[in-house]
């Protein structure tokens, strides 16, 4: 970055161009960090359905996706309800 002096105005867009591109490099990173995160969970939240139905985890409630608790019940009327 050895240019000569630049006045103020071009000193000042320089700035924000670097800036505009660097934030926007950062937003595209968090994105894909944000984006692999949701498909573990979505995939492990698959997982845990799959088993459920398969009646490998036994009557305990497990963790749903969404944060709630869910009662063994649910699972498995949700598994009977897939099976027919």
């Amino acid at each position: 970055q050895l240019r000569k002096t630049r006045s103020g105005a071009n000193r000042a867009r320089e700035k924000k161009q670097i800036c505009a591109h660097r934030s926007a490099r950062l937003a595209k990173h968090k994105q894909t960090v944000e984006q692999g995160f949701l498909l573990t969970s979505a995939r492990y939240a698959l997982r845990r359905i799959k088993a459920q139905k398969l009646g490998l985890l036994g009557p305990q409630s497990y963790k749903s996706s969404t944060g709630g608790e869910v009662s063994a019940k649910a699972g498995t009327a949700r598994a009977s309800t897939v099976d027919k």
